[in-house]
């Protein structure tokens, strides 16, 4: 029995119609097939509710992971694509796929549908987020951070490691010192203040063993050991090794002055020689080996000032090949040869002198075998005066 909609209960039995527009008892069949429409009705709401809720996670997970690296996920979905094509346009294609993809994915149907529709948008996607500036900046800082994470926790490891090599060293020098091997107390100081400097309460230690290997280095003229072994001393507190720290200073300049000059470095032998002056060094055969610097370094200079004037004039060299042929000579002898393919070349020159003219050129001279217009092979000796890389006079022998 039909009651009017959504009654409470039967206006003929009284039951109750649990919001339902039939009775229950007077008519059954359609009571239930409502509330079972209904029930569907509920349940597919919901179902849709948790598939929208599905589809945004998975959305924002696979946003994220892009993000890690879009250019790869571009590669990877134009794959998918590309995939999916050849299996909804080859049959036998897509029946190996359905054989080897696992179990988990879905029907190969479906997934051919979502190879090929849901790839593009996934790569395009991929592009946007590539491209996107915040995106490039959030990445950016992720990668900055980690590196800034990796170089710090390497700096600490290393700061670590360099403390207690520090230690070690400081250790094993004070006990060498303490056996009066002052020479291996030198050496394990001066490792240890590579790192940091020296503790002050083993200032005596380090002047005493400084001093001692400093004397020592003297004596076999080991002068740059010397010196580094006076000046580590007067950093710690020495007083009296000023003047064989000086003194090591002026043999070292002395063997550096020496090789200067006998390799003609006369620029850098003069230096050398100003820093010697400097610290009260006078000898008359270093002043005399000075001068000769001083003039072979103004004839230099006058001969580069000569070189210059001469390229003005003249212009640069003539390019000159391996075999030491002048291709622009060649270029020139082949164009007013009557059979250029039996030229043959020799002894070739180049210098400097002067053109007919009277002025100053290049001269490139050289031997030319080859047939005349009677099909005779003759020798001539030809001579180019060149300026400029233009010949301004030809004479032939």
């Amino acid at each position: 029995m039909k009651m009017e909609s959504m009654n409470e209960r039967c206006s003929a039995c009284g039951a109750d119609q649990e919001g339902m527009d039939f009775c229950p008892k007077c008519s059954p069949a359609l009571f239930q097939k409502q509330k079972e429409r209904l029930d569907k009705k509920s349940k597919n709401t919901e179902f849709d509710k948790m598939v929208i809720f599905k589809w945004f996670l998975i959305l924002g997970l696979l946003i994220a992971i892009i993000n890690l690296a879009p250019l790869f996920f571009c590669v990877l979905f134009s794959l998918f694509f590309v995939i999916g094509l050849m299996s909804y346009q080859n049959a036998n294609f897509k029946k190996q796929l359905s054989q080897i993809k696992p179990k988990w994915l879905p029907e190969t149907d479906k997934l051919v549908k979502y190879m090929v529709f849901g790839s593009p948008v996934l790569f395009l996607a991929s592009i946007s987020i590539l491209n996107d500036p915040d995106m490039q900046q959030l990445r950016a800082v992720t990668r900055g951070g980690r590196v800034n994470e990796t170089a710090s926790a390497e700096k600490t490891v290393e700061s670590v490691s360099q403390d207690s090599i520090y230690e070690t060293l400081v250790t094993e020098a004070k006990a060498a010192y303490n056996q009066k091997n002052k020479s291996l107390a030198y050496d394990k100081f001066r490792e240890a203040r590579v790192i940091k400097s020296l503790p002050s309460s083993e200032a005596a230690a380090v002047v005493d063993s400084a001093v001692y290997v400093g004397n020592k280095s003297l004596e076999i003229a080991s002068y740059g050991d010397a010196k580094d072994a006076f000046e580590l001393a007067i950093q710690y507190g020495a007083q009296d090794v000023n003047a064989k720290l000086k003194r090591a200073k002026i043999e070292l300049l002395l063997e550096d002055a020496k090789l200067l000059h006998n390799t003609r470095g006369y620029k850098e032998f003069l230096g050398v020689y100003e820093q010697l002056k400097q610290l009260g060094f006078r000898d008359k055969n270093l002043d005399q080996r000075a001068e000769h610097a001083r003039k072979s370094l103004a004839y230099e200079a006058k001969q580069e000032q000569q070189k210059a004037e001469e390229v003005a004039l003249i212009g640069a060299q003539p390019e000159v090949w391996e075999d030491g042929s002048l291709p622009l000579v060649r270029f020139i002898i082949e164009k007013m040869a009557n059979d250029p393919k039996s030229i043959e070349y020799d002894d070739w020159s180049l210098t400097q002198g002067k053109a007919p003219d009277g002025k100053q050129a290049w001269v490139a001279r050289v031997a030319v075998r080859g047939k005349n217009r009677f099909n005779a092979t003759v020798l001539d000796q030809y001579t180019f005066y060149i300026r400029h890389n233009e010949p301004v006079d030809i004479k032939t022998e």
